[in-house]
């Protein structure tokens, strides 16, 4: 299409200034440039009229314009809609100045279907102003575009459906970039790894939703409190680093148990898959019970009591005792009830027995149900002062009346006792004498029970001679104490005194390893205790009056004190008589007092003490059974290294690093360490070093009469303490 312009005469064709060409050429290579482009331009002063335009028309619209056409000649080959956005872009820009770039539709004509992109702007020539526009064949663009789109609408819609199945699937999943960002996880994620949900976002690092997960006890096995977990979490870190080449199994604090998988693809990126396996793992469970238990009772079956005992024997000596006790007990007549009643109700018979030996035993002891109607029982903390009183509750639990269905049953009883001496190393020698005791209650007319060891008759004299000593040494307050000095292994100053109970019966010294024990089951250590108490608060007081200050002492509390309602008033009214401040007394209660079925009164008491200022300590530990859980649990404040490990400094090397980690334990806890029993240089210098606290034993003094520590400590001149001690009753 040539220009038009309103022109009235043709001016001669004259070259552009240095273009060094003619204006006719200039405008064929102006045609030619829009012709490459796919593009058709125009020029107009009123939006209307076109006073030039240049570009094959064909290659836009389909047609070649008429040599008189105008805008609404254009506008005609789009929609109704287009020629509106059209015609105001173009008001727009004649008014305001304001381009535009627009997509628009063939609507009509042969070029029906094309896209075009229209632009225009406004172009002020002498005060007069000029619209110029372009249309641009842009079908190729658009087809890309639209493939682009159709595309990402796939891939958008691939990725939905792709997360919906795998927030479907009942695994944790999640995704990792080369830089360990999480950049995916699935529903099931944050459910299963419900601690470390506040730090599980997109974009997080793998190391802080570990630290969270760790930090909010998320795996039942590690423990936040402990120096451990942080091992492991870097150990963990570590592995999810290199990349896993086994899968992992842990549980999680909801007891869930999971199987985790880690792969490491070529770019970098790391896919992370946890498995719920509670279901194999309970399967586990049943199979391993059903392995070790009786399948009618639930009980312990022959093998796994046997083997439970035996693992006893071998490592009592870290217990520091040859305490225990086997019972073995069967049921009287018991076949005439299986002939008389039928086998299920002696089935029902076993099953009820079986209930009641549970409720008449503690968790740490053993009981099994060996064959038959044969019934052991183990109980690891009996021992020759006690084992009487044990047997005969237990033997009362078990011949009680016995409802069964529509009978009432008077179960007859024999059992055989053994008492565990140093000499028994195997559980069958054990068994053998029980069942040698249960021979013997069986020919003594059944229902009883009798004992194994043939020398208990004196023990059980020298029991009764030791209580009516005591009964007549309560009523003469005929006890003494004695006080061995605690040494600062910081400054070596004096710390404290432990206080040692003292009793001389008939002119002979009876270790209170003998009398404590019989006190304690015959209730005279209440009595024992508050004179013990009575004597140390006075002699204390005394010493501060004369301006020596003794440090501080602590007073070892038996459970049975614990559990009387009246010892925190007790201990009260001492405090308040004598003119003793809390805080120079410390309770000291030893391991076992805070194991077993009254761990909840001792719980109660311990913090009534210390809400009244007094600080706790734990003594002998590492001899039992007592947990991590135990020390939050408790308000300790200081662990008393027992004896025993302190023996084996440089000797064994199992508990010489035992003593280790209990020091470091302790510190961890914000904890203090006492070591007691302390009788050489090397075992001296190995706790010096390893920081220990305070330091007790015949290295530095043996347990001294009231008047030598008067004049210990006139050579010591301690401040008041600073540290606790401990005392012992």
């Amino acid at each position: 299409m040539r220009a038009r312009t309103k022109a009235t005469a043709k001016s001669p064709e004259k070259p552009r200034a240095g273009s060094g060409l003619p204006q006719s050429r200039l405008r064929q290579l102006g045609d030619e440039l829009l012709r490459l482009t796919e593009a058709f331009g125009w020029i107009s002063r009123n939006g209307h009229d076109i006073m030039l335009c240049r570009g094959r028309s064909r290659d836009i619209f389909g047609v070649i314009l008429p040599e008189d056409a105008t805008m609404d000649t254009i506008l005609a080959f789009f929609s109704r809609s287009g020629r509106a956005a059209l015609r105001q872009a173009i008001i727009a820009c004649l008014n305001r100045g304001e381009p535009w770039d627009i997509d628009l539709e063939v609507a009509s004509g042969p070029g029906k279907g094309n896209w075009l992109r229209a632009s225009g702007t406004a172009m002020d020539i002498d005060g007069v102003r000029h619209l110029t526009g372009v249309f641009r064949n842009v079908n190729k663009v658009r087809k890309i575009e639209n493939r682009l789109a159709r595309e990402t609408r796939e891939k958008t819609l691939a990725n939905q459906m792709l997360a919906q199945l795998l927030d479907v699937l009942p695994n944790a999943i999640a995704a990792y970039d080369p830089q360990d960002r999480l950049v995916f996880y699935n529903k099931q994620y944050p459910l299963y790894y419900d601690k470390a949900a506040p730090a599980i976002r997109i974009g997080e690092k793998y190391d802080n939703i570990l630290k969270c997960a760790v930090e909010n006890a998320q795996y039942a096995n590690v423990d936040p409190a402990k120096a451990k977990s942080r091992e492991w979490m870097r150990s963990r870190l570590l592995r999810h680093k290199k990349g896993m080449k086994r899968d992992l199994v842990q549980q999680l604090s909801s007891g869930r148990w999971v199987q985790v998988r880690e792969r490491k693809s070529s770019n970098g990126y790391t896919v992370f898959v946890s498995t719920d396996i509670s279901g194999l793992k309970k399967a586990e469970e049943r199979i391993r019970l059903q392995a070790e238990h009786d399948s009618l009772t639930g009980l312990l079956n022959r093998s796994s009591f046997m083997k439970e005992f035996g693992d006893f024997l071998k490592h009592r000596r870290r217990r520091g005792t040859d305490s225990g006790c086997v019972i073995l007990l069967d049921l009287d007549h018991f076949k005439s009830i299986n002939d008389t009643l039928g086998h299920h109700m002696g089935d029902a018979l076993l099953s009820a027995m079986a209930a009641r030996i549970k409720d008449a035993t503690r968790a740490t002891d053993l009981a099994a149900r060996l064959g038959g109607d044969e019934f052991a029982i183990f109980l690891p903390d009996v021992t020759a002062d006690n084992y009487e009183i044990v047997a005969e509750k237990i033997h009362a639990a078990l011949t009680k009346k016995l409802p069964l269905g529509s009978e009432t049953l008077h179960p007859g009883v024999s059992m055989g006792v053994a008492l565990v001496t140093s000499a028994d190393k195997e559980p069958d020698t054990l068994i053998r004498k029980a069942d040698t005791a249960l021979f013997k209650a069986k020919k003594a007319g059944r229902n009883g029970w009798r004992n194994f060891d043939k020398a208990l008759q004196q023990r059980r004299e020298r029991r009764r001679y030791i209580i009516n000593g005591l009964r007549e040494a309560i009523a003469r307050q005929d006890f003494d104490i004695y006080l061995q000095p605690q040494i600062s292994f910081t400054d070596r100053a004096h710390a404290g005194f432990e206080v040692l109970a003292r009793w001389t019966h008939e002119g002979k010294p009876v270790s209170p390893a003998e009398f404590i024990p019989i006190s304690e089951t015959n209730g005279m250590i209440l009595d024992i205790g508050r004179i013990i108490l009575a004597k140390s608060f006075s002699w204390f007081a005394t010493m501060k009056q004369r301006g020596t200050h003794p440090g501080r002492i602590a007073v070892n509390i038996s459970p049975v004190q614990m559990k009387c309602a009246k010892f925190i008033g007790s201990l009260h009214g001492a405090l308040e008589m004598y003119g003793l401040e809390p805080s120079e007394v410390e309770i000291e209660v030893t391991e076992t007092a805070i194991i077993g079925r009254d761990e909840d009164i001792i719980e109660r008491r311990l913090k009534e003490l210390a809400d009244m200022g007094l600080e706790i300590a734990l003594d002998d530990f590492g001899t039992g059974n007592a947990t991590f859980s135990h020390l939050k649990r408790f308000p300790i404040k200081r662990l008393k290294i027992d004896k025993l490990f302190v023996d084996d400094i440089g000797k064994n090397a199992e508990n010489t690093i035992i003593t280790q980690a209990i020091i470091n334990l302790a510190h961890n806890l914000g904890m203090e360490v006492i070591a007691e029993g302390i009788e050489t240089s090397a075992q001296n210098s190995f706790l010096h070093i390893n920081g220990c606290d305070i330091a007790q034993g015949y290295f530095h003094s043996r347990p001294l009469p009231l008047p030598e520590a008067e004049k210990w400590l006139k050579r010591y001149h301690p401040a008041p303490p600073r540290r606790p001690v401990s005392a012992v009753i």
